[in-house]
């Protein structure tokens, strides 16, 4: 799932294609994607949200299991080179 959502993002972020003709765009997108370098183990973390000011953490939500390996989020540092 990380792949997809953060590649969409980065495909519109990382600068308008010349139209929104959606050719334009498409390219735009693969110019980006090909330019992104490979991640390493080092470049991601995965990890479960921590009990803090806003509510539980993850294990101590209703229905989840104290002794759960669910990962509820990621962190990826992406290099672009282009």
């Amino acid at each position: 799932m990380l792949p997809n959502h953060l590649f969409q993002l980065l495909g519109m972020i990382d600068g308008a294609a010349n139209s929104f003709d959606a050719e334009a765009v498409c390219d735009k997108k693969a110019d980006i994607f090909d330019a992104i370098q490979p991640l390493s183990a080092q470049d991601v973390v995965f990890d479960q949200y921590q009990a803090g000011p806003p509510g539980p953490g993850y294990k101590e939500e209703e229905g989840v299991a104290k002794d759960s390996r669910t990962e509820t989020y990621a962190a990826a540092r992406v290099r672009i080179e282009h």
